[in-house]
């Protein structure tokens, strides 16, 4: 009864039966008062450190992870030292910072202020709570330190979506200046040229659908040499943008091969591709060739240090 009461009065749930036994109980035993407002410190006080979007979620986790610590002997088991011992290996230092900045800003807030630790404290009345205090100590130290101590994990879609940007169009300016040779109509050699400038637009526009399908008809139609790796690089990038990535790979593939003025671009695109595809090897790989790239060194090098080990 006295467990759900504390659950209830921390969730203002208490009903007019609850209310009753409570004055009883508090008329036999004031100190209990000490020991609800305690109660309902901590697990507001962990529903606020932790910012929890569902703090009635949190609360039940405490009162539950309590009642398994004391019935488990958590304290006393072989599995309670091998978890300080982790700690301490892993990040000692760096998590007792934590800990000690965490307690300091609850100290500010009042989080502690009904706790007594004068002499003339109960001890029963503590060992009671030990239990609980337990349970809100372990949640907040694993939910601020476990990353200390837990393998990383390594997320392609996150790491290329951080990654990936968009390439500006670098085509136009080239296109209108061969254009203005060739008097932009009347020569046959400008149909093409004309075409493939409608489809830059269309790239510019992020509409990377109907840019492939008009980059792709460019190529079947023919284009100038001169602009044909280019082509070929803003249609994978148009693929990559619709994210039709097994599309762009081979384009990417043998254009980064290729000498041509998006070369080393083509290279950093087509990691990209390998990390989206989840080959990290490949993609791995490809960002060494980078090494000597000033444009895409440091790129190349930060996005290989997020790779697992």
């Amino acid at each position: 009864m006295k467990e759900s009461i504390l659950d209830k009065y921390a969730l203002n749930q208490l009903t007019n039966e609850d209310k009753v036994w409570l004055k009883n109980a508090l008329a036999k035993d004031p100190s209990l008062q000490q020991e609800l407002d305690l109660y309902t410190d901590i697990v507001n006080g962990m529903a606020h450190y932790m910012d929890q979007k569902n703090t009635n979620e949190l609360k039940a986790k405490i009162a539950d992870v309590g009642t398994h610590l004391e019935q488990d002997g958590f304290f006393e088991t072989p599995l309670n030292q091998a978890l300080i011992q982790q700690i301490q290996l892993e990040g000692e230092k760096e998590l007792q910072q934590i800990i000690r900045s965490v307690d300091k800003n609850l100290e500010q807030d009042g989080f502690f202020r009904h706790q007594d630790h004068s002499k003339n404290t109960s001890t029963s009345f503590f060992k009671r709570l030990k239990p609980l205090i337990a349970a809100a100590s372990i949640l907040l130290i694993l939910s601020l330190g476990w990353q200390l101590f837990a393998p990383a994990t390594f997320d392609t879609e996150e790491q290329y979506t951080l990654a990936f940007k968009p390439y500006e169009n670098t085509l136009s300016n080239s296109i209108e200046l061969e254009l203005s040779e060739h008097g932009f109509g009347g020569n046959p050699k400008t149909v093409p040229l004309n075409q493939l400038l409608e489809a830059m637009a269309v790239y510019d526009k992020g509409n990377y659908a109907k840019a492939s399908q008009l980059l792709s008809d460019v190529l079947k139609d023919g284009v100038d040499a001169n602009f044909l790796p280019a082509t070929k690089f803003y249609l994978a990038l148009s693929y990559m943008g619709d994210n039709a990535h097994d599309k762009a790979l081979p384009i990417l593939q043998k254009i980064s091969a290729q000498e041509f003025t998006q070369q080393e671009t083509a290279t950093w695109y087509l990691a990209l591709v390998y990390l989206k595809e989840g080959n990290l090897k490949a993609s791995e790989q490809t960002l060494e060739r980078l090494n000597s790239s000033k444009q895409y060194r440091q790129k190349a090098t930060q996005l290989l240090s997020t790779f697992p080990k």
